[in-house]
């Protein structure tokens, strides 16, 4: 599943970085887009995020994206809603904590 997700975070990069244009990234989109309206993918993100954010990374905003190899992943679900600003909330009871963090 991380090999999938990092993947998948990397055109997100390519996308965000105008490496590759929106025609390119149209071609992945709808598997991006499905895996992020997965609720069990969504909590694996919640506890990858915040377990990563704990061990390697000093955000300045709850909201920040700073850290693992999923942030360009996780931007592009924050920026077509797939995740709120509930997600970058550790102690929220929306997704079910699995990781220690």
């Amino acid at each position: 599943m991380d090999s999938t997700l990092e993947s998948l975070s990397y055109l997100c990069y390519l996308r965000k970085k105008g490496i590759i244009g929106e025609d390119e990234f149209g071609f992945a989109e709808y598997e991006i887009t499905r895996l992020l309206m997965d609720k069990e993918v969504q909590k694996y993100l919640f506890n990858f995020y915040h377990f990563s954010n704990k061990a390697l990374a000093k955000k300045e905003s709850a909201e920040e994206i700073v850290s693992g190899p999923f942030q360009y992943l996780l931007a592009y679900a924050k920026e077509k809603g797939f995740i709120d600003k509930e997600f970058f909330n550790k102690d929220n009871n929306k997704y079910e904590k699995i990781l220690p963090f």
